[in-house]
């Protein structure tokens, strides 16, 4: 199936979609089931990304301008974040996870799961050093109005499907 199928499928089916990760691309021999995430469980997340920084946005294009002004907190913030997107998304089927539970997972774990539960949740973020801004792409009003939803100049975080 394409990726432009299972994102269709992924935002058709909303939170009773799953996804199933594999695991073996960073060492681990399993595969784990994930959930897209709700609205309000992505403003809740971007919430918390967003609570290590200040900025305003562009009064003519929308854009947010953002200054961190602590990096450690901005980091510590970006990292429960993640946390919670992935203990958020691994809650399903009467099995619930924790912020600190994900937290011990093995770094790499906690990315990849991350990376397939924003891409599901119609969220885009570089989970690289130097990134974390998770951005939607879906456009318009609602929590997340006014971030761009531009692809960042790295590359590689368009959403899947969508050609920059």
């Amino acid at each position: 199936m394409t990726d432009q199928k299972q994102m269709l499928l992924a935002l058709l089916g909303g939170t009773d979609y799953r996804e199933q990760v594999d695991l073996m691309e960073v060492g681990y021999p399993h595969t784990v089931t994930v959930r897209p995430l709700s609205d309000g469980e992505v403003t809740q997340v971007q919430s918390m990304l967003l609570a290590g920084m200040e900025g305003a946005p562009d009064i003519l294009t929308g854009a947010m301008s953002i200054d961190v002004k602590d990096a450690g907190k901005f980091t510590e913030q970006m990292r429960r974040a993640v946390a919670m997107a992935v203990a958020l998304a691994l809650t399903h089927s009467g099995m619930a996870w924790t912020v600190d539970e994900v937290q011990s997972l093995p770094a790499s774990v906690v990315t990849a799961l991350a990376s397939v539960v924003y891409r599901i949740s119609g969220m885009m973020i570089s989970l690289a050093p130097g990134g974390g801004t998770a951005q939607p792409f879906r456009g318009g009003a609602g929590p997340s109005a006014g971030l761009s939803d531009a692809p960042s100049s790295t590359g590689g975080d368009t959403p899947a499907g969508n050609s920059a």
